[in-house]
């Protein structure tokens, strides 16, 4: 639904009082209907469906946010939980994202054996040297919620982009059977 009436917008922006880029958007959408629904739709018409929430998050930043996508040909039909990726992608602009510099958030995905390894980086400032990094509720839920589906497979880490705490950047990655 595009809410473009002025008294329907201003109901809207009343509800996201915190969320000052709703009064700023030129057109605001609201989703309704079930998300399954809506990727069979793209899928009968023959094109790919796209994150939303990614879309989203790239008209609210513009050129301020760069998404790379690496999915390897042979786990494009892979069935991820509903919702998975949208919490990390949230962690990743929210603790990842520069005031002043553009940020780049990579999505890699690959079979490895008999898993699917999901992989979510940032270029942002990192966990730092801190030997105790604090996750928060969409980390936990995720782990949560893979290991009641998968069992003790489902896997979740979260460290340093490339290894070292030193680093900047953030990774986040998930094995699934």
């Amino acid at each position: 639904v595009i809410v473009s009436e002025k008294a329907q917008r201003e109901k809207l922006e009343a509800l996201l009082p915190d969320n000052p880029w709703v009064k700023a958007a030129p057109v605001f959408l609201v989703f309704c209907g079930n998300n399954r629904r809506h990727r069979l739709l793209f899928e009968w018409r023959g094109r790919p469906f796209v994150n939303d929430y990614l879309d989203i998050q790239r008209g609210r930043f513009g050129d301020q946010l760069a998404v790379d996508l690496t999915v390897d040909a042979d786990v494009l039909d892979a069935r991820v939980p509903v919702f998975l990726l949208q919490p990390l992608f949230e962690n990743a602009i929210e603790h990842g994202k520069s005031d002043s510099d553009r940020t780049t958030i990579a999505l890699a995905a690959r079979r490895e054996h008999d898993m699917l390894r999901i992989e979510i980086t940032d270029d942002g400032p990192g966990l730092g040297h801190s030997d105790l990094v604090r996750e928060g509720i969409g980390l936990r839920n995720t782990r949560a919620r893979l290991h009641h589906l998968y069992g003790p497979r489902a896997n979740v880490t979260l460290g340093a982009a490339n290894g070292r705490a030193e680093s900047s950047g953030t990774r986040v990655e998930i094995s699934i059977p």
